[in-house]
């Protein structure tokens, strides 16, 4: 029986055989933990799953600005009965439908609140406290008080025990 690295890398239709996985590997850097505070940041994505059994929105943010510009930080809503209103309030706070791709809208700033938690492992992780929708920085000084963002003056916050 041959292992499967020989395997592998002997086969000649395997296109991988050339691509070094673990380039980088002793220059990698130990990930930055964020801290608790507000950030701009980007929603670059959103995918609906599981955590444990509970059906959930998972939503992916990229801070853009400050030291830890580039940091992705994780949230989620919950998909269950009892909290599908809230979700779908969040959703559209930061005017989207999370039926459709994040590639189907332009790109969606927001100011994330974020705050520290330990988790049932024993490592501490940065929970998104809060998300609203703002105005891109960049328009942030020609931008209209009369024609605001869509959920740009509301906390999209879960009450607790919404989970």
């Amino acid at each position: 029986m041959t292992d499967n690295y020989s395997y592998w890398n002997n086969n000649p239709n395997n296109y991988s055989a050339s691509y070094d996985f673990f380039d980088g590997w002793d220059n990698a850097k130990t990930p930055v933990r964020v801290p608790a505070g507000t950030y701009i940041a980007v929603l670059t994505g959103w995918e609906a799953g599981f955590n444990r059994q509970t059906p959930q929105l998972k939503f992916t943010y990229r801070i853009e600005r400050g030291e830890f510009a580039g940091q992705l930080i994780i949230g989620q809503r919950a998909l269950t009965t009892k909290a599908m209103g809230y979700t779908r309030q969040f959703c559209d706070s930061l005017g989207i439908d999370p039926r459709r791709s994040v590639s189907d809208y332009p790109k969606i700033w927001v100011e994330l609140k974020t705050i520290l938690k330990d988790g049932s492992n024993g490592r501490t992780f940065s929970e998104v406290q809060s998300v609203r929708r703002i105005v891109p920085p960049e328009e942030q000084s020609t931008a209209q008080t009369s024609n605001p963002v869509p959920g740009s003056g509301q906390q999209s916050e879960l009450p607790p025990g919404a989970f």
